[in-house]
Order: C-alpha cells, then sequence, then structure tokens
C-alpha cells in the first residue's frame, strides 16, 4: 500500500515538472529558504535591537556613592585655599614670560562641586609662542602646583605668514573653599 502511494506521488510529481519545469521548484525552495533565514535569524535580532533601544531611551541615573570622610578630609589638606587663586595668577604669568611666551589675557570660570564643597576654577591662557617652550611652561606649571590639571591644549594660526601659532592651554585648578563637606545628595541606585 505504501509503495503505491509513493508510485502515485512520483508519477504525479513527474507529469506537473513535465509541464512546468524546475523554476516553480527552484522559487519555492529560496521562498522557504527566506522564511526560514527570517524565522531563525532576523525575527531575533530584531527583537534584541528592540529590547536595546527601549533600555537606551531610558534616563540614566548616577549611582555614585560619595567617596569615604577620611579619603575627602586628605584631599582637602593638599588643596590651597581660595586665596590661593591670585598667587597662581602670578606664577602663570611668571612661567610665562620665563619661557618667552606672550601672555595678554586669561580667563577664569568658576565652579563649585556640589557634594564635596570644592572649588574647580577653569583657566584658559591663549599664549604666543613655539612648542617647546609651550611645552616647558606646561610641565613647569604642573610640577610646581599639584592641583592643577593640564585640560586641553588647542593650536590655531592665525594667517600663513605666521611662525608662531596661538597655543590655548586650558587648566583647571582646585581650591578648598573651607566650608567642609556637604551632605551627601540622596541617591537612586541605577535599574
Amino acid at each position: 500500500m505504501r509503495a503505491d502511494v509513493f508510485r502515485q506521488f512520483r508519477f504525479r510529481a513527474e507529469i506537473w515538472l513535465d509541464h512546468h519545469g524546475w523554476l516553480p521548484v527552484v522559487v519555492a525552495a529560496f521562498c522557504a529558504g527566506a522564511a526560514l533565514i527570517q524565522w531563525a535569524w532576523i525575527a531575533p535580532q530584531r527583537a534584541r535591537q528592540a529590547e536595546l533601544q527601549s533600555r537606551l531611551a531610558k534616563p540614566v541615573r548616577a549611582s555614585l556613592a560619595p567617596p569615604p570622610a577620611e579619603a575627602v578630609d586628605e584631599l582637602a589638606r593638599v588643596l590651597p585655599p581660595p586665596d590661593a587663586l591670585h598667587a597662581l595668577t602670578e606664577a602663570l604669568f611668571v612661567a610665562a614670560q620665563a619661557q618667552g611666551l606672550k601672555l595678554e589675557r586669561s580667563s577664569f570660570q568658576y565652579e563649585r562641586e556640589p557634594v564635596l564643597a570644592w572649588r574647580r576654577v577653569a583657566v584658559s591662557l591663549p599664549l604666543k609662542g613655539d612648542y617647546p617652550s609651550v611645552r616647558r611652561f606646561v610641565e613647569t606649571v604642573l610640577r610646581d602646583h599639584p592641583h592643577v590639571a593640564l585640560e586641553q591644549l588647542g593650536f590655531k594660526v592665525e594667517g600663513s605668514g605666521t611662525t608662531q601659532p596661538e597655543v590655548v592651554v586650558s587648566l583647571s585648578a582646585w581650591f578648598r573653599t573651607g566650608e567642609g563637606r556637604a551632605p551627601a545628595p540622596a541617591m537612586e541606585p541605577v535599574r
């Protein structure tokens, strides 16, 4: 019985192939393969992408715990008081002159660190001079003032005939405020 069913199926398949050719079989196999790829690979990838996009769309909350009080107090002892900014400004001008750099102006921006009650002063110094002199200036400032950090060096050439570029040195100087540590804000854990 089973052999008869197989023989009939084979006979009808040969007649169908004789009338229509192999093209419909190839197209059907291609469509079945594409459906299998869609089901097995593309659909899970799209689901994963949607999950990642929904996770990225959620706002991220800071979960940093404030540092231990001992570490804050130890660092506060190293930082200079706020009235040392004037001395730092004079030291920057003296160091620039010692390296043969032209420093005609400077800009300062004051920021307060809310948790630790420290003051950060962003200093921008446009200098005119050659690179080795600027490098020696930066090395001198960082060596002599451990509370100062280099943020950025930017080079700008004003014209094609100039030999000395204008170099903008951006520094951050940290000072203690003398007010003690501010209370830590309430923070929620990241979920």
